[in-house]
């Protein structure tokens, strides 16, 4: 005769899967995310080693060559383009895939995972020169226009290991968008905006949803009503 009560077995069965399900999300929100770094095995390691130095204390880093075509997924949360110059920027800015890097490039901004390209020591004209042509502003504009696709152009020396320009990128209307997998309350604490857009398969922890109710930030998912 079913009582509609639980029995004994039921019980113990769902709270052994909560239990299991609270474990998962304790271990992934304390989990380091995926950083690619994309080298140029030509050109020595100096730069590899400093941008790894750097980016440990944040990221689980994988690398690879940008001689041979990499697969990239989604688990990856930002990739480091190294030795930028101002051709992959330009055929990164319009579009162009005919190298094995600018294919890369293109396969990060269509996943929509933020990138950064890091200048090689040569690209002079990002460093703050003084003299002004139509042909750096041209440059300098071809930069804008990645950084509107989420890609962002820095300097060995600039860069911030957390990488916490891409994550954060602002947009009119002072809204944020957040590209990352996880959104906790550490980063809701660095967020200053009334507006938080999210790529739907984030996943946001109770703690950052309470953090971002006290701050009165909105959080809205990309094409979702969530």
């Amino acid at each position: 005769m079913n009582t509609g009560k639980l029995d004994i077995d039921t019980v113990k069965k769902i709270v052994e899967e909560v239990v299991r399900r609270l474990l998962s999300e304790e271990k992934e929100a304390y989990s380091k995310p995926r950083l690619l770094i994309i080298d140029d095995e030509s050109k020595g390691g100096a730069g590899l080693e400093t941008v790894i130095e750097k980016c440990r204390p944040y990221w689980n880093i994988s690398v690879a060559a940008s001689t041979q075509e990499e697969e990239i997924t989604n688990e990856f949360s930002h990739v480091i383009f190294l030795n930028s110059d101002q051709d992959f920027i330009v055929r990164g800015a319009i579009g162009l895939t005919d190298t094995y890097k600018s294919k890369l490039l293109a396969r990060v901004l269509h996943l929509n995972i933020p990138a950064t390209l890091v200048l090689s020591e040569k690209e002079e004209w990002a460093r703050g020169s003084e003299t002004t042509s139509a042909y750096k502003q041209y440059l300098e504009n071809q930069r804008k226009r990645l950084e509107t696709f989420g890609a962002f152009v820095t300097t060995l020396e600039q860069l911030d290991g957390a990488l916490s320009k891409a994550a954060f990128t602002g947009k009119p209307e002072n809204i944020v968008v957040y590209h990352e997998k996880l959104l906790t309350e550490s980063k809701i604490n660095h967020i200053h905006s009334e507006k938080v857009l999210l790529n739907k398969a984030t996943i946001v922890t109770p703690l950052a949803k309470d953090a971002a109710r006290k701050k009165g930030i909105q959080l809205c998912f990309e094409d979702s009503g969530r």
